[in-house]
C-alpha cells in the first residue's frame, strides 16, 4: 500500500524516469518548476511527506523554494539536490534540512523517505 507523497522537483526527465521506477512503495509527485512546487505545497500540504528540490530550474531556483516553503511556515523535510556544491550553504540557511550533491545513490533518498525525512 503506498502510504507517502514524495515531492520531488527537477525539471530533469531522466531523473523522473529513474525515481518513478525506484521509489515504487510511496506515491510521488513530480513537478518541474519552482511555481508549481509551491502550489503543490499550498493545496497537498497535510499529504506531502518530504520534499526534494533541484536547484537549477526554470522560473524560480530551488533556494527560493526552500525559502518561501519556510516562509509559508510548513514544517516538512526539505532537501535539496544539485550537482553545484557551492550552493550547500546558502540551501542550508534559508532552511533546507540537508543537501544531496548530483550524481547520487537512490539508496540515500529511500533512506530519507524511510526515516519519513
Amino acid at each position: 500500500m503506498k502510504n507517502k507523497v514524495v515531492l520531488f522537483v527537477d525539471d530533469e526527465k531522466s531523473l523522473y524516469e529513474c525515481i518513478e521506477t525506484y521509489f515504487d512503495k510511496e506515491i510521488v509527485m513530480w513537478l518541474r518548476n519552482g511555481e508549481e512546487s509551491l502550489r503543490a505545497m499550498d493545496y497537498f500540504n497535510k499529504i506531502i511527506k518530504i520534499v526534494f528540490v533541484d536547484y537549477d530550474m526554470p522560473g524560480l531556483n530551488g533556494v527560493e523554494v526552500i525559502k518561501e516553503i519556510r516562509q509559508k511556515g510548513y514544517k516538512h523535510k526539505v532537501y535539496m539536490l544539485s550537482g553545484n556544491s557551492s550552493i550547500k550553504n546558502t540551501a542550508l540557511k534559508v532552511g533546507a534540512d540537508g543537501f544531496i550533491e548530483k550524481p547520487f545513490d537512490l539508496g540515500v533518498l529511500e533512506g530519507l523517505v524511510g526515516e519519513g525525512g
